[in-house]
């Protein structure tokens, strides 16, 4: 895995420090990654971390449009509409899409993402509102993941634009 030397901006062939590294069958997902450089910075107790992996799980997580469904503001196929202008505009999210398209007021996106982080907080969430972690320690966590996120945005263009000169 690729990290950031952030003394000098240069890139260097290093991966996360052996002290908790997992294992995989197959390329970790992007919540595995998020623990996994949270386990690695010094200063993080691991075993507060996987308290904190076990409080939180993905499954639990809902998307917003699907919350805005269940409160009956914006129906599936508006949702699936939405989805569509989504990939056209990438840079978008759903709620300002849904409010662009006239489905809703922002009012209505900022109750249901309120709503969202009340009922099924995020890592990052978790992380910031448990007062055990050093906000430092979890700063560095969270660059360390931003910085392996890049490098995997990166190799994934460079696979795609491969493919189209081929």
């Amino acid at each position: 895995m690729k990290r950031l030397n952030s003394k000098d901006g240069t890139r260097a062939e290093t991966s996360l420090p052996a002290r908790n590294r997992r294992s995989y069958s197959q390329d970790p997902t992007v919540f595995e990654i998020f623990w996994d450089c949270l386990e690695s910075v010094e200063g993080i107790d691991p075993s507060l971390v996987e308290e904190l992996r076990k409080q939180w799980t993905p499954t639990g997580w809902r998307p917003l449009g699907e919350i805005l469904v269940r409160r009956k503001i914006l129906t599936f196929a508006q949702v699936t509409h939405l989805i569509g202008l989504q990939l056209e505009l990438p840079y978008l999210r759903i709620g300002e899409l849904a409010v662009r398209e006239g489905y809703c007021t922002m009012d209505d996106v900022q109750k249901a993402l309120a709503s969202q982080r009340e009922e099924f907080p995020g890592p990052v969430e978790l992380l910031v509102s448990d007062e055990r972690l050093d906000r430092d320690a979890v700063l560095q966590a969270l660059l360390a993941y931003s910085r392996v996120l890049e490098e995997r945005v990166k190799v994934y263009v460079d696979d795609e634009l491969g493919k189209r000169s081929a």
